[in-house]
C-alpha cells in the first residue's frame, strides 16, 4: 500500500488502487444488504377486564394472518403478555380466561 502512495502514476499502482476501491465498494454493499433484511418487532400488552382489573393466567393467542402460524402466551401475575422477534406481518390477537366472555 505504501508503494501505491509513493508513485500513484504507474499503471500497476492505478490497477491496485482500483482493486482496493472495488473491494471496499463490494464489502460495503454486501454488508449493508444483509443488515437491511433483519427487521423484527414485538407485541406487549396487559390483559384487563371491563373494570380495568388485570387478569393473570389468561391465554393470549397471536395468529399471523398471512401464514396462519399460531403463538400462545400466558399473562403474568400483573396481566402482562409479550411476543418477541416477530416478522413483519399482520396479526390477530385474542385473550381467553375461564369465567370471561
Amino acid at each position: 500500500m505504501q508503494d501505491l502512495l509513493r508513485n500513484p502514476n504507474s499503471a500497476l499502482n492505478r490497477v491496485s488502487l482500483v482493486s482496493w476501491f472495488l473491494l471496499l465498494v463490494f464489502t460495503g454493499y454486501f454488508s449493508a444488504s444483509s443488515a437491511m433484511a433483519q427487521y423484527r418487532s414485538s407485541i406487549q400488552g396487559v390483559v384487563t377486564d371491563p373494570q380495568g382489573n388485570v387478569i393473570p393466567g389468561a391465554t393470549v393467542t397471536l395468529t399471523d394472518t398471512a401464514t396462519n402460524q399460531v403463538t400462545t402466551s400466558t399473562s403474568s401475575a400483573a396481566g402482562i403478555y409479550n411476543f418477541n422477534a416477530l416478522p413483519p406481518s399482520v396479526f390477530t390477537l385474542t385473550a381467553e380466561m375461564k369465567g370471561f366472555k
